[in-house]
């Protein structure tokens, strides 16, 4: 009994440390806080994390714990909830205001704690508070475990491709000039692709983001190359 009892242990121990073998903890900081942006013919002020719009790409793989430090200098309050992260023994990091915690008020600061567990692929992670998720907003790739294999073949190369909508306003005055009313937000003066309005609007002829897909080199005959493929681009 003694002996199986032993055999028992020893096996648990063997798989807890092979699955702490392969995992890792992360930390990042954001910092919330004004850039100035120029888009659609404006120069504009808006709420972004580390000066960038849009935010950090957060590589992890699966079973990684990530620590995420959240300051906010900001002039408004804010969290930020990272979709599709299961939160499995961490509600409390999920971060939406007021159902899990309170907003991160100007001047103050809040730390993010949860693991990856058992997903792979894109998310997202983005603010919790008003509309201010129109500029703070970022992917999550998370990669399989160290010698473990995607579900797909392994792609040449991973771009993260962020949609989202753009106001020539401040969208928080945007968002309670929609619940003073009554009525549904203004529509956006323009749709982005990583942060970038396309060509189709005003001051945007250089200011679009640009993706060769499936990009090919065809052999015309007579010595001549053509270029093929998909270009994203707005």
């Amino acid at each position: 009994m003694g002996r199986l009892v032993f055999l028992f242990a020893s096996s648990l121990l063997l798989m807890v440390a092979a699955t702490t073998v392969s995992a890792a903890i992360l930390e990042h900081s954001f910092y919330a806080k004004n850039l100035t942006v120029t888009r659609l013919c404006n120069r504009q002020v808006i709420t972004a994390v580390n000066d960038s719009f849009p935010g950090p790409s957060l590589r992890v793989q699966e079973g990684d714990k990530l620590i995420i430090h959240v300051f906010n200098i900001s002039p408004f309050k804010i969290t930020i909830h990272w979709r599709g992260v299961s939160q499995l023994m961490s509600a409390w990091s999920d971060g939406p205001e007021m159902i899990t915690q309170c907003a991160i008020r100007p001047g103050n600061n809040y730390t993010y704690k949860y693991r990856i567990t058992k997903q792979e692929g894109t998310l997202f992670w983005h603010a919790h508070s008003s509309f201010l998720r129109a500029t703070v907003h970022g992917a999550i790739i998370i990669h399989p475990r160290a010698r473990h294999s995607y579900p797909f073949p392994k792609p040449y190369r991973e771009v993260p491709i962020l949609l989202g909508e753009w106001w020539n306003a401040n969208v928080v005055d945007v968002e309670n000039q929609a619940l003073a009313l009554g009525i549904g937000p203004n529509i956006s003066n323009a749709y982005t692709i990583n942060g970038w309005p396309g060509d189709l609007y005003p001051c945007s002829q250089n200011q679009m983001y640009k993706q060769w897909v499936c990009d090919q080199i065809l052999d015309e005959g007579d010595g001549k190359l053509s270029r093929t493929g998909t270009r994203i681009a707005q």
